[in-house]
């Protein structure tokens, strides 16, 4: 089924300052129980809950994909907010350093849907694979790559301590301003979560804009066949 997550990178360890976490994500977060990494990054986190795994000078969270649609981004602090999701083939990334805003692209398949800022090393490196261009800057953000965490490695199980939706963070200033220059200053990007919806290569849906050509092909040749019928019988009923 491949990798379906979402998530925050930093290059802090918040460990022993989770309120300061809570301030950079925008909710105010409590603790659950310890968990393992296997089980932190599992696809697709229900809402309300952060699995949160911290290295030695890092912090890797996997949350609700509607907490990861725009970058974070946080005084002096490199971050990276993610959505992968293999099944439907769809990526987004944000990243950001110092505040601002370094490189976001999404694509969907090959197709580029939306980017700002230059390619980031991790995606030269890794030009036909997002998953493994994610997980690469992944590593470079929290000082371990994803594949050397051991699945049974310590990690956090944190909710919310009030259910208010997440305030998303406001749009930070690109560091490449060629990239957007033909951008609306005052236009921020929206990444439609339905995108990540599995039902994007439901061949069902996929199927729909054909199956109404068909009808409607179909009622042509009866509407044709129709007439024919009504010509012959007026000449039938016309023959001396």
């Amino acid at each position: 089924m491949g990798h379906n997550i979402s998530g925050i990178a930093i290059n802090i360890n918040f460990e022993n300052n989770v309120e300061e976490l809570s301030k950079l994500l925008g909710v105010e977060l409590q603790i659950e129980n310890e968990i393992i990494f296997e089980e932190a990054s599992e696809n697709w986190k229900e809402e309300g809950y952060f699995d949160v795994y911290f290295s030695k000078n890092g912090t890797l969270i996997f949350a609700n994909i509607d907490y990861c649609l725009e970058p974070y981004s946080h005084k002096e602090t490199n971050i990276l907010t993610f959505a992968l999701s293999e099944t439907s083939m769809t990526f987004n990334i944000g990243y950001t350093e110092n505040d601002v805003l370094v490189r976001s692209i999404m694509k969907v398949n090959d197709d580029i849907l939306d980017e700002e800022g230059a390619p980031l090393q991790c995606e030269i490196d890794n030009e036909d694979d997002m998953t493994e261009a994610i997980f690469d800057q992944i590593g470079e953000v929290i000082g371990t790559h994803f594949y050397e965490i051991e699945l049974d490695e310590k990690a956090y199980r944190f909710s919310l301590k009030n259910t208010a939706s997440v305030e998303q963070p406001t749009q930070v200033q690109v560091e490449d301003e060629s990239a957007i220059s033909k951008l609306e200053p005052e236009v921020t990007k929206e990444v439609p979560q339905q995108l990540f919806n599995a039902k994007t290569n439901n061949p069902e849906t996929a199927n729909k804009g054909i199956g109404m050509e068909l009808i409607i092909g179909v009622a042509i040749v009866i509407i044709a066949m129709l007439i024919g019928l009504i010509y012959v019988i007026v000449s039938i009923i016309n023959l001396p």
